[in-house]
């Protein structure tokens, strides 16, 4: 064995324990965050950055709400100064709202963080086409809000009430509506690249396709399977639209991205997938990870002979 590839080994050795390391450091300041120690939570976050193997701007989010509601503005405009320089942050309605920044407000150095945040968002909007994104927008806005007043009716009403069914009827009718509208952009203008759109207006425009009925679907896999070769559609979003599309005509699955839950367990289990053996090639070809991974996160264990 060369001493080069003994010192690579030792490289990424080193590198996974530093991250480790950092990484239980964060859970630890996440969590006094979470209860409210603030003071503990601010100094348990500048502990782990102060060894960062690697820049996270949401780490350094994190800490920049933890000192300024300990009462250290200093070091929270340093976190969110070095966050927005690094990362072109631009969320200016969520930074705005975040109760964590109150007290912030009043300092004359807040001004000066919304507008860099102005300056990026402008900047990554400049070639949106606004008349699609405020279409999409609209579509978005509609399909959170039943959705909200679904899960909130299920909480106080029960599953299997008639108020459930009346809120389940409505996200039926407002996906209709939206898929009209998604439709029309599509048809006159093709699948819009995320630079167009943005990331929220690429979401709804996909997720739309994904909720509507299978005619719909099918009608439109050809520009989202074109989409995807020109990089506008990720390979997670290409497999859950053709394994859905495929459960739908009664076929298996060609990417096992489809789970289902036992009625009575409440334990997820993975959907029939057509050739198992050959399912973590398919997923290679489109850069999926291998299906045992996928499954590890939901705590299923892959056995290619069950779909045989």
């Amino acid at each position: 064995m060369s001493a080069v590839f003994i010192f690579l080994i030792s490289l990424q050795f080193g590198f996974a324990q530093e991250f480790e390391i950092y990484n239980q450091k964060v859970k630890e300041a996440n969590s006094l965050l979470k209860t409210e120690q603030y003071k503990e939570a601010s100094e348990k976050y500048e502990e782990a950055l102060a060894n960062a193997p690697i820049d996270l701007p949401h780490h350094q989010m994190d800490a920049a709400k933890a000192f300024s509601m300990a009462g250290n503005k200093d070091k929270a405009f340093f976190y969110l100064s070095k966050m927005i320089d690094q990362s072109k942050f631009r969320m200016y309605d969520y930074i705005v709202k975040d109760l964590h920044f109150q007290t912030l407000h009043e300092d004359p150095r807040w001004k000066e963080i919304l507008v860099a945040i102005l300056i990026n968002k402008n900047e990554y909007e400049k070639h949106f086409d606004k008349e699609v994104v405020g279409k999409l927008d609209t579509v978005r806005l509609f399909k959170e809000m039943y959705r909200e007043k679904y899960f909130e009716t299920v909480k106080e009403y029960g599953e299997k009430s008639q108020e459930v069914s009346e809120a389940l009827e409505q996200i039926r009718s407002t996906d209709s509506l939206n898929f009209e509208i998604v439709s029309e952009i599509l048809d006159r203008k093709g699948w819009q690249p995320q630079k167009r759109i943005g990331l929220k207006g690429s979401h709804t425009l996909y997720t739309t396709i994904l909720e509507t009925k299978l005619e719909n679907q099918l009608k439109y896999l050809p520009m989202i399977r074109e989409a995807y070769k020109e990089g506008n559609v990720s390979s997670t979003q290409l497999s859950f639209i053709e394994d859905q599309v495929a459960l739908k005509q009664r076929n298996k699955q060609i990417y096992g991205s489809q789970l289902g839950r036992d009625s009575i367990t409440g334990k997820p289990f993975l959907l029939p997938v057509e050739d198992p053996e050959n399912v973590n090639k398919r997923r290679h070809e489109i850069g999926l990870p291998k299906i045992e991974i996928f499954l590890s996160v939901w705590n299923i264990q892959w056995d290619p002979k069950e779909h045989l």
